[in-house]
């Protein structure tokens, strides 16, 4: 396959090698760059509890400024007690505060190495967990935040963290130059893992052998990778991944805002794993395409943002998809300006009705941010009809929704017609949950043309969970990939 070849590559690896790499390792301030506090009893006394969600995130900036580069000391990934939260004070359409954990120090291992900070992992976005009791975490390298900068393990690294002690360690290293890597899911029936590469199109089986993994198999779906260095174009891009019922889900990257494509719309595939857990190439197929993104006057755009995340639910055959949005620039040596295309994105559901895969009856709306038009007055308006995803999604064991999303709450009086400023959670950028049945009327089809949600249809129905407790300002595209921890009701239904 041709290759999209970033000119931003060769500056982000140098930058990765100064703020990241190679620095002696100092321990973060919990007060200065974790004002969630760590909570200890999120995974100190027994590791990650049932019912707990890892999540992930860019690491902010030096100074909160967006012209300095990735903060190093800032929390990448954090685990989240989401267990029964409305017993513990969450109001819906209000910042919850749930207790949150980054191995900060003093950590179990007593080891600055091990703090879930940029230093030591650079960026990352997917994540998953084993079937271990606890699960270790693995987190995958990205640059889709557009300001990265890589860990000790590169750009094609794949990271565990260890599910007792939360040690840091390098479990996989993809052959990649630079684009990083898509995101990776755990195959609970063969104990393996999956993995999408941004470089070559292709993805990744991977065995955990001694806590290190070994690479079985790869699979490039469509054209063969010709070696070239880069990004793969799209339309060879892949992105999502999940495992159900023995065959192996993933998304394919052929559009986004800034890139139509005439002939065809993101998409998902599945290929089917042998008795061994290898890819069985004869049965490739297409299961469906996204449908396109509507403005809020109800017209077509003729695009939607990729699809990240794919995820089932483990007490029925549900499927989620989150896209996610501010997305491109990255390959083509453009660095887009910040939260140029947010708002763009959105989590679906299917259902799988005589061996097809169709849309569900439930909506899922995410944020309050309703969308946007030229100066608040035009007739014409861009996207954004509480599509504010982020591109992760997770079933808890209840069947209930947890989601990543920009704007979950963004007050502005004026835009809006929200309260005053002066609440406490006046910029919300996080984690969402939503009831399984969705947030929305199931009558109707939020995707045709003339469809209006409630304006309160999120926050009449939802809570929200800020993941660095700022809310004086918004992390507009900052937010990650999301995994529930399900051991309790984990199924292959």
């Amino acid at each position: 396959m041709m290759r999209d070849v970033s000119k931003l590559l060769v500056a982000n690896i140098v930058l990765s090698l100064l703020v990241a790499g190679f620095r002696p390792a100092v321990p973060a301030v919990a007060t200065a760059q974790d004002p969630c506090a760590d909570r200890p009893e999120v995974f100190r006394v027994a590791g990650m509890l049932p019912g707990t969600a890892a999540v992930t995130c860019f690491s902010g900036y030096i100074n909160n400024n967006p012209g300095q580069p990735p903060d190093p000391n800032g929390p990448v990934v954090a685990l989240i007690d989401v267990r029964d939260p409305f017993s513990k004070g969450a109001v819906l359409g209000r910042n919850y505060p749930a207790p949150m954990y980054h191995n900060l120090m003093p950590n179990p291992t007593n080891n600055p190495a091990d703090q879930w900070i940029a230093r030591n992992l650079g960026q990352v976005f997917g994540v998953t967990l084993d079937d271990a009791e606890p699960p270790n975490i693995y987190v995958t390298a990205t640059t889709v935040y557009g300001r990265f900068a890589f860990g000790l393990g590169g750009p094609g690294a794949v990271y565990r963290l260890d599910g007792r002690t939360g040690r840091i360690s390098v479990f996989a290293q993809l052959p990649n130059t630079g684009p990083a890597l898509g995101n990776i899911t755990y195959d609970h029936t063969n104990q393996q893992f999956f993995v999408s590469n941004f470089e070559d199109g292709k993805i990744y089986r991977i065995r955990d052998v001694g806590g290190t993994g070994s690479i079985r198999s790869s699979f490039d779906p469509f054209n063969p990778d010709d070696g070239t260095a880069g990004f793969a174009p799209l339309g060879e891009r892949l992105w999502g991944v999940g495992v159900f019922r023995n065959r192996l889900y993933f998304s394919v990257w052929r559009e986004d805002k800034m890139r139509l494509a005439a002939n065809a719309a993101n998409e998902v595939w599945s290929v089917g794993l042998t008795a061994s857990g290898n890819f069985d190439s004869s049965t490739l197929r297409r299961e469906f395409a996204a449908p396109e993104l509507l403005a809020n006057n109800g017209l077509g755009l003729g695009y939607s943002n990729p699809i990240s995340d794919i995820t089932f639910s483990p007490n029925e055959p549900r499927m989620l998809i989150a896209e996610r949005s501010r997305t491109t620039g990255l390959d083509t040596g453009t660095l887009l300006p910040r939260g140029s295309d947010a708002h763009e994105s959105r989590v679906i559901e299917y259902v799988l009705q005589n061996d097809r895969w169709v849309r569900s009856q439930a909506n899922f709306f995410v944020g309050n941010h309703p969308g946007r038009c030229s100066n608040f007055a035009l007739p014409v308006c861009d996207p954004g009809r509480h599509t504010n995803a982020a591109g992760g999604a997770s079933y808890d064991c209840l069947g209930d929704v947890w989601v990543t999303g920009d704007a979950l709450r963004f007050e502005e009086p004026i835009a809006f017609n929200a309260p005053p400023l002066g609440r406490q959670d006046i910029y919300v950028y996080g984690l969402q949950w939503t009831p399984g049945s969705g947030n929305g009327p199931n009558d109707t089809d939020p995707l045709t043309p003339g469809f209006q949600p409630a304006p309160n249809a999120v926050a009449l129905t939802s809570i929200f969970i800020d993941l660095n407790c700022q809310f004086t300002k918004d992390d507009k595209v900052q937010i990650g990939d999301v995994v529930v921890y399900n051991i309790q009701c984990l199924c292959d239904p």
